[in-house]
């Protein structure tokens, strides 16, 4: 039995992970993963899991694995394994390798194909720990003297004020983590978070909110100049007010390198997706911002309370540093 959600979360619980690859699949991932920009920077790639917690240890083959981050990607393996970098990555303990992309005849290897529609759908329900993805960030090994990575060790130092707020955050925790193919294995310390997804509100929410749309808010390279989530109707709305259609609010497709500064990540059904809520959302935090409608109106569209919540716990952090 996998542990619980509860026990895996425990500060106290040392946690290591590992990631066995074989040499060709670690260089695919390294090629394909290493620019976010690319059509195939978020393809996932099979690799044997370990985890070991509290003497315990589990084991699952075929996890899906691929890097995580927009600025931080590097090759990490050459075509003969030699692995020569670290980088973060993304598991998905749901994913069937049987989507289009793996159609393409540089990941046909790597392809699955089910022939038993209950084996597939059992696969898409998989969780370890009742979580169907998992973020595992790298701390640099010159973190300690490298104010830019500051983050790096602070970050769950945040979310924890934050849960101590009463504001939802990710579970977060360090856990060593070695990655290895045919040739070369490397350890690294790395920070082990909750991914933010349909799993991680049913954690955080209440059940009549299980349901609701989740967006990630993100800022995207285009070009030279970056294109930020600044919740600007340019780019979003028309000025009628509707949908701007592959524009900032959507479902990212990296395949055809569409990247919206609000992704859809639940309930999406890609260009036939319901994104009226965001629309809405807009609409009135612009219309209140330029005074065209009182601001009590934002009470239909945002939690007050919450919002007012979460700007506190960000003043507690400011006077905490």
């Amino acid at each position: 039995m996998p542990p619980t959600y509860e026990d895996f979360w425990l500060s106290s619980s040392d946690l290591s992970l590992s990631l066995t690859f074989t040499n060709a699949l670690l260089y695919a991932l390294s090629d394909s993963g290493y620019d976010s920009d690319e059509k195939y920077a978020d393809l996932y790639f099979p690799a044997t899991f370990k985890a070991t917690l509290a003497g315990q240890t589990y084991t699952y083959e075929e996890v899906g694995v691929r890097m995580k981050g927009n600025t931080s990607r590097a090759m990490i393996c050459s075509s003969d394994g030699a692995i020569s970098d670290v980088c973060h990555f993304k598991l998905s303990f749901k994913c069937t390798f049987c989507d289009e992309l793996y159609q393409q005849s540089a990941f046909g290897a790597f392809k699955r194909t089910w022939s038993d529609f209950s084996a597939r759908k059992e696969r898409k329900a998989h969780r370890f720990a009742s979580m169907s993805k998992l973020d595992l960030m790298y701390l640099p090994r010159n973190a300690s003297n490298n104010s830019s990575y500051a983050t790096y060790s602070q970050e769950m130092y945040c979310f924890h004020v934050f849960e101590q707020e009463g504001i939802v955050a990710p579970k977060a925790k360090w856990a060593n983590l070695t990655f290895k193919d045919d040739m070369a294995s490397i350890t690294s310390s790395y920070e082990a978070i909750e991914a933010v997804d349909e799993d991680f509100i049913s954690h955080h929410f209440s059940t009549e909110k299980a349901g609701g749309d989740l967006y990630k808010c993100s800022t995207y390279k285009s070009g030279s100049s970056y294109v930020k989530a600044d919740l600007t109707a340019s780019g979003a709305l028309t000025s009628e007010g509707t949908r701007v259609s592959l524009g900032k609010i959507g479902v990212e497709d990296c395949s055809n390198l569409y990247h919206p500064n609000y992704q859809l990540k639940t309930n999406d059904d890609g260009e036939n997706s319901d994104f009226s809520k965001m629309v809405n959302f807009i609409m009135a935090v612009n219309s209140v911002k330029t005074g065209e409608y009182p601001k009590k109106s934002l009470e239909n569209v945002l939690d007050v309370q919450e919002f007012l919540t979460f700007e506190g716990g960000l003043l507690h952090l400011g006077q905490l540093r």
